[in-house]
C-alpha cells in the first residue's frame, strides 16, 4: 500500500451529544494513519491538537488518575497483588476518561 496522507479530523466542537462520532472517526483515522504505533503520549497529544487543544487540555486537566489493583496468580500457585497508578500520558486511558 502507497504511503497516503490522512487528514485529521474536523475539530470536535465540544457538544457531549456529538462525542461517540466524533471518536469513532478519530479512532478510524488512528487506525488508518497508523498512528497506533506512535508512542502513548504522541498519540494523546494527537488527539487533544486534533480535538482542539487548548478545551480538550482543559478537560483532561479535570481527570482523577486512580490506583489500580490487580491478582496475578504466581507458578506456585501463590497470588500477587500488583498496584499501578493510572497513566495520565496514556493514549487509551485518556480516551476512555473523555
Amino acid at each position: 500500500m502507497s504511503n497516503i496522507a490522512w487528514k485529521q479530523p474536523e475539530p470536535f466542537n465540544f457538544v457531549s451529544e456529538e462525542w461517540p462520532n466524533w471518536k469513532e472517526v478519530f479512532l478510524s483515522f488512528r487506525s488508518c494513519s497508523k498512528l497506533y504505533k506512535e508512542s502513548a503520549e504522541d498519540q494523546k497529544n494527537t488527539l487533544f491538537y486534533t480535538m482542539g487543544a487548548v478545551e480538550a487540555k482543559k478537560i483532561a486537566n479535570t481527570f482523577k488518575f486512580e490506583k489500580i489493583q490487580e491478582t496475578k496468580t504466581k507458578e506456585d500457585g501463590s497470588e500477587e497483588v500488583i498496584v499501578k497508578q493510572e497513566d495520565p500520558n496514556d493514549f487509551d486511558t485518556i480516551i476512555k476518561k473523555i
